[in-house]
This record gives structure tokens, C-alpha cells and sequence, in this order.
């Protein structure tokens, strides 16, 4: 009785540490359990988010190529037309012949559209609506003719040539020249679509933009070009980008023609010039 008197002590004790070890057990089970939980869930988060994200990447890597694809169709067709034109004049018959085919294509197109929705009555004409517009600007441009006087400037600098200046014995400038710092950005006066864009000739780098109406504006000494062939842009929206300074400003060309001949843009830029 003694000895089992004094072994109770210590077998409470024991039971005691027993109790607060399975009590301990228990509660790292469930935090084992709590942050499988948690990790399952971060897991399924993960995974969901990378499909998200390979989906993304496949999206992007589609509208690559096709970016690439218009653009080396953009590519031939700049060559084609710069081939075919020794001169501007040659160039704008090439792009208003070339436009006059784009706008009979456009009219076979919606020609045939609208035999298939009549062959397919059952179709939507939301679903028409949609394939229609894409033919046309997704912008409602603004009207060119009504705009003198309200142009932005293409570029901010120095004016250093104006129309009609001399530029040798019988030839005078058919546009004018903005003196602008190195690298400095260059943005379409204008809203309009791009019809050329590349190298041409003598001008280096030109862009013409087709403001409708027979009114387009020519953009020429910039180093780079930020459009291709069918983009349509809106007033301010950036085109290129200057050359760094060799020494000399680098100097933005500026021309704008009516019906292929060119007239003084001078009235047709905002009062305010950016100097």
C-alpha cells in the first residue's frame, strides 16, 4: 500500500504530460490539416492562374504573328509602291489607284456579306452588325475641311523653312521644316489613316496619313515610324520618333496636299506654335 501510495504521484503526473501531449498532438494535426488546406487552395489558385496566364501568353503570341504578318504585308506592299513611283506625284497615283481597289473590295465584301445573311436568316443581326463595322474606321474621324486654323503641330520646334521659300534657282519649298531636339516625338496633326509608310526615295522615313476628303498630310525626317499601312490614327496620337543630334537639330519635313498638289499647311496649323 506504501509503495502504490507513492507510485500514484508519479503515474498522475505521467498522465498528466500524456493528456498534454495528445492535446498538443491534436492541435499540430489540425494545424497540419489547416495548412494543407491552405496550400490545396493556394495550389488550385495557382494552377488557375496559370492556365490564365498560358492562355494570355498563347492570346499574345497569336496577335504576334498576326502584328507580324501585317506587317510584312505592310513591307511588300511599301516596296511595291516605292518601286513603281520615281517620284511623289507617282507615289500618290499608286495610293489613289491602290485606294480606289480597297474601297471596291470593301464594297464586294459587304456586297457578299449580305448574301450570307440573307441565305442565313437565322443569324443575328447583332452578329452582321459586328462583321460589317470592321470594314470601316473604328473612330468617327473628324471632317479635314472643316479644321484650318485647329491642326496640331507634328513635332515641338523652331520653324527654320516655310512654304514657298527658295530653295534653289526655280524650285521653292513645297512644305515647311521644324528644327526639334534630339529624339524628340512626332504626332499626327490630324485624325486620318496610314497609307505609306517606310522609306521613299529621297525623303528618308515618310509617313503619309490620308485625312479623307483628297487631304494628306507628309511626314518626313524622322528616324523611326511607329504606324504601318491601314492604321488609323487620331490628332496627337504618336507616329515616330526624331533622330538623335549629330551636331545639327534634326529637322522634321511637313507637307500637306489637296487632291495630290500641295498648299501652304501654314494656315491650317493652330495659331499657337509650339516653340
Amino acid at each position: 500500500a506504501i509503495l502504490l501510495k507513492s507510485a500514484v504521484p508519479q503515474i498522475e503526473g505521467q498522465a498528466a504530460r500524456l493528456r498534454e501531449d495528445l492535446i498538443a498532438l491534436a492541435a499540430t494535426r489540425d494545424l497540419i490539416a489547416n495548412r494543407k488546406s491552405q496550400l490545396d487552395k493556394t495550389s488550385h489558385e495557382f494552377r488557375s492562374k496559370r492556365a490564365t496566364l498560358d492562355g494570355l501568353i498563347r492570346i499574345k503570341a497569336a496577335q504576334h504573328e498576326r502584328t507580324l504578318s501585317k506587317r510584312r504585308k505592310a513591307t511588300l506592299r511599301i516596296e511595291n509602291l516605292s518601286g513603281q513611283a520615281q517620284n511623289l506625284r507617282d507615289l500618290f497615283g499608286n495610293l489613289e489607284q491602290e485606294r480606289r481597289q480597297q474601297l471596291a473590295d470593301e464594297r464586294k465584301k459587304k456586297q457578299k456579306q449580305r448574301l450570307e445573311n440573307n441565305r442565313a436568316k437565322s443569324s443575328s443581326s447583332t452578329k452582321t452588325t459586328k462583321k460589317i463595322a470592321r470594314l470601316a474606321p473604328p473612330v468617327d474621324l473628324k471632317p479635314f475641311a472643316l479644321s484650318q486654323g485647329t491642326l496640331r503641330y507634328p513635332a515641338v520646334g523652331r520653324i527654320s523653312g516655310h512654304y514657298g521659300d527658295l530653295v534653289r534657282r526655280g524650285v521653292t519649298r513645297k512644305g515647311m521644316t521644324i528644327e526639334t531636339r534630339a529624339s524628340a516625338q512626332v504626332v499626327a496633326p490630324h485624325d486620318g489613316k496610314v497609307v505609306f509608310a517606310g522609306n521613299f526615295r529621297g525623303y528618308g522615313q515618310l509617313l503619309i496619313i490620308d485625312h479623307g476628303e483628297g487631304y494628306h498630310t507628309l511626314l518626313a525626317g524622322m528616324s523611326r515610324i511607329d504606324g504601318i499601312m491601314g492604321q488609323y490614327l487620331l490628332s496627337g496620337e504618336p507616329v515616330g520618333v526624331m533622330g538623335t543630334s549629330d551636331g545639327n537639330k534634326p529637322s522634321l519635313y511637313i507637307e500637306l496636299r489637296r487632291n495630290s498638289q500641295p498648299i501652304n499647311p501654314a494656315p491650317w496649323l493652330a495659331q499657337k506654335k509650339n516653340t
